[in-house]
C-alpha cells in the first residue's frame, strides 16, 4: 500500500470494521436483530445519495432496487408488526448510525480495492482496528480465564464465519461491481438472521421457563 492511503485504510479499519462491529452489537442488545438489520442495511440508499451529491449518474432501477429490496426486508423480518415497531430509540438511533458506517466500509472498499488485493486491504484494516480496540481495552484486559471453553468456540465462530468470510467476500465483491451494488444483494443478511434467530430465541425462553420452574 502506498503511503497515501494510509489514511484511508484508518477510517477503513477503524470506522468500516471496528465501528460497524461496534455499533451493530450495541443495535441488537436493544432491538430485535432482524428489525437492526434492516435499519443497517439502508446503508446502499445512503451510497446511492453520495454518488448522487458526487455528480454520478445514478440509474432509475438502482433506486427503484432499493426501496424494492428493503421493503422486502421489512415484511421478511415481520418488523410490521406492532410489537416491533416499539423500538428502543436509542437502539434505533444506532442502527441508523451504523447504516453510515456500513456505507462507508462500501466506499471505502471500493477505492482501496483498486490498489491492493482484497487481503491486503483486510490485513491493513483488521490492523488499525486491533488497535483502535487496544486503546478501549488492551488485550491484556480481557477476560481470558473468565470464560468456559465452549464460549470460546462461539466467539471463534463469530470471528471466521461471521467475520473474516462475510468482509473478505464483500471486499472482494466491490471490484468487480459497485458498493451499492454488493450493499443491495448483501440486504438478503436481515431475512437470514431472522429466519435463525427466531429458533434460537424460542430455545433461549424455554430454557429460561424451565429454569424458573426447577428453581
Amino acid at each position: 500500500m502506498r503511503r497515501a492511503e494510509l489514511p484511508f485504510l484508518g477510517l477503513f479499519g477503524v470506522l468500516g470494521l471496528g465501528g460497524v462491529q461496534l455499533a451493530y452489537y450495541e443495535a441488537i442488545d436493544r432491538i430485535p436483530i432482524g428489525v437492526a438489520l434492516v435499519l443497517e442495511y439502508t446503508a446502499p440508499l445512503l451510497i446511492l445519495g453520495f454518488w448522487r451529491l458526487r455528480g454520478r449518474r445514478v440509474g432509475g432501477r438502482l433506486w427503484l432496487a432499493g426501496a424494492l429490496t428493503l421493503a422486502g426486508c421489512w415484511f421478511v423480518v415481520g418488523a410490521y408488526d406492532a410489537g416491533l415497531r416499539e423500538l428502543n430509540a436509542l437502539g434505533a438511533t444506532i442502527a441508523f448510525f451504523d447504516a453510515f458506517l456500513l456505507a462507508l466500509y462500501f466506499v471505502l472498499a471500493e477505492r482501496l480495492t483498486k490498489r491492493a488485493s482484497p487481503w491486503t486491504v483486510l490485513l491493513w484494516g483488521f490492523g488499525f482496528a486491533l488497535l483502535a480496540w487496544s486503546v478501549r481495552r488492551p488485550l491484556w484486559a480481557l477476560p481470558w480465564d473468565a470464560q468456559p471453553g465452549e464460549v470460546w468456540l462461539l466467539v471463534l465462530g463469530v470471528v471466521v464465519a461471521g467475520t473474516i468470510v462475510p468482509y473478505l467476500l464483500s471486499v472482494a465483491a466491490v471490484r468487480y461491481i459497485s458498493g451499492a451494488r454488493v450493499g443491495l444483494t448483501a440486504t438478503i443478511a436481515p431475512g437470514i438472521a431472522a429466519l435463525a434467530a427466531g429458533p434460537l430465541r424460542r430455545r433461549m425462553i424455554s430454557a429460561r421457563m424451565v429454569g424458573s420452574a426447577t428453581s
